[in-house]
């Protein structure tokens, strides 16, 4: 319990970095994709954007919302890709 007690700090710090990486991305995301036509609204609101994000770094079907972001935007998948290496790097310190 006392080991527990002393990496709180450590694991609030890197908890906060994903939650402000997930901001940015979130917003990045938003704001870049809210106008295609994807077969769901993934990316309209900050709060969708934020769970579609989940999905990606958890990797649940996250390869079709990178495919039909690809038939909008050619460069899509490269920010997909960049957040799902990153997301997951931080999450694994985690």
């Amino acid at each position: 319990m006392e080991a527990l007690g002393r990496i709180v700090p450590q694991l609030w710090s890197i908890f906060t970095v994903l939650v402000l990486f997930y901001y940015i991305f979130a917003v990045m995301f938003t704001s870049l994709f809210k106008h295609a036509t994807l077969s769901n609204d993934y990316f309209t609101r900050l709060d969708t954007t934020m769970l579609t994000l989940v999905q990606i770094m958890t990797m649940v079907n996250w390869a079709a919302i990178s495919r039909e972001l690809a038939g909008e935007y050619d460069w899509a998948p490269l920010l997909v890709n960049l957040f799902l290496c990153i997301s997951g790097y931080v999450f694994l310190n985690l």
